[in-house]
């Protein structure tokens, strides 16, 4: 290694990601990947809409799998809410779910990442 590419390789760019001009990460950069594969995050309805095909394949999973969440909720019926949908690499889409019993219930509703 010479010394000029020792000293391309220490630069903050490369330890701290994408940088703006002001020394803040860029806008562009995500917390998982590199900057020029941007994660698309669609929330609530708009994970519906931006990703039918992998929200309604996550919800039929999540339905026909219900004996997942234990024993005491194999004969419970149960709503399941789109929280969020993320586009990673390689087409996937993960798809972030809420559970909870249709009546009577009171507390936090579960979630499921599928």
């Amino acid at each position: 290694m010479t010394e000029e590419n020792r000293n391309e390789k220490e630069t903050p760019e490369t330890h701290a990601g994408p940088q703006t001009s002001t020394g803040e990460p860029s806008p562009d950069a995500t917390a998982n990947g590199p900057a020029d594969v941007p994660a698309t995050i669609a929330r609530g309805q708009d994970a519906s809409a931006t990703f039918p095909g992998q929200v309604r394949a996550a919800l039929e999973y999540a339905a026909a799998n219900q004996y997942e969440y234990g024993p005491r909720m194999r004969d419970v019926e149960l709503t399941w809410d789109v929280v969020s949908a993320e586009s990673m690499t390689n087409n996937i889409v993960r798809v972030r779910l809420e559970y909870s019993p249709t009546t009577s219930f009171r507390g936090d509703p579960g979630i499921e990442y599928l």
